[in-house]
Order: C-alpha cells, then sequence, then structure tokens
C-alpha cells in the first residue's frame, strides 16, 4: 500500500510540473496569437521568454521535463536559432518602443545566442535602423544593406 502511495505522490508531483510547463507555452501562444493589440513588440519578449524558460528545464532533475525542454529546444533553433533568418524588424520594433532601447536588445541577443551570430544579428539591426534613416534611395540602400551583411558575414568567418 505504502508502495502505491509514493508513486502516486510521484506521479501527482511529476503532472504538476509538465501543467506549468505547458502552461507558460500555452499563455505566450495566447499573447503571440492575439488580435485585439499589436503585438510586435512583445513578439521578442515572448519569443526569447520562451527560450530562457526551455534554457532552465534542460537541466531539470525530471527526465521527462528534460527530453520534453530537448524537444522543445530542437523546435526552437530550427525557426529561432539560426540568425540568417531572422526578421530583423522585430528587433526594431522593441527599439522603436520607448521602454527599451538598442542596448537592450543587444543584450537579448547576445544573452541567447553564440557571440559570432549574435554579432551578425546586431549588425543587420544597425544597419536596417541606418537603412530606414538614410536618405538614400530605397534600391540604394537595399543594395548597400546586402553588401554589409556579405561583408561582416565574410568577417566571421
Amino acid at each position: 500500500m505504502k508502495q502505491k502511495l509514493i508513486d502516486l505522490e510521484t506521479k501527482t508531483l511529476r503532472v504538476g510540473t509538465l501543467l506549468h510547463f505547458l502552461n507558460i507555452l500555452y499563455d505566450a501562444t495566447l499573447r503571440l496569437s492575439g488580435s485585439r493589440y499589436v503585438t510586435c513588440n512583445s513578439y521578442v519578449h515572448e519569443i526569447y521568454g520562451t527560450n530562457f524558460m526551455i534554457k532552465s528545464n534542460l537541466e531539470d532533475e525530471d527526465e521527462g521535463i528534460k527530453n520534453m525542454a530537448g524537444q522543445m529546444k530542437a523546435k526552437y533553433e530550427k525557426y529561432y536559432g539560426n540568425v540568417e533568418n531572422i526578421n530583423v524588424l522585430v528587433f526594431v520594433a522593441v527599439i522603436l518602443d520607448p521602454r527599451h532601447k538598442m542596448t537592450y536588445v543587444e543584450w537579448m541577443v547576445k544573452d541567447n545566442y553564440e557571440p559570432n551570430k549574435a554579432i551578425l544579428l546586431i549588425s543587420k539591426i544597425k544597419l536596417v535602423l541606418e537603412a530606414s534613416t538614410s536618405t538614400s534611395t530605397s534600391t540604394s540602400a537595399t543594395s548597400t544593406f546586402s553588401q554589409d551583411v556579405y561583408r561582416i558575414r565574410g568577417e566571421l568567418e
């Protein structure tokens, strides 16, 4: 009888931990897919907040949670791990939000990516900001932006 009680307590704790983990993801999904408010400036916070939660659960004592976090990390890396494919305008939206500045975005990027990827992404963000404030024509700004990205990528390799 005592063995069954211990197993039940262990399973209850595990389900509670799992529900907390899934609840965070559910809440983030609701906030990101909300249609009643602009989500662009909160998008980056939700994505990188979710990444922080995944990272912290990668070191969990519970093997089930650790495995789930590992699978989620693989999905996260697929969509947000490659800085070449990230839409830098979401970072520009954070910078334009009066509560945050470029130093905040730099910290967030450096905290979530390895140094070479972080430098490349920060450079891309700065180039987009510079291009948006330049007085040159849109074609030459795009051309210059592409050349700068290739130059930065070459310097990092």
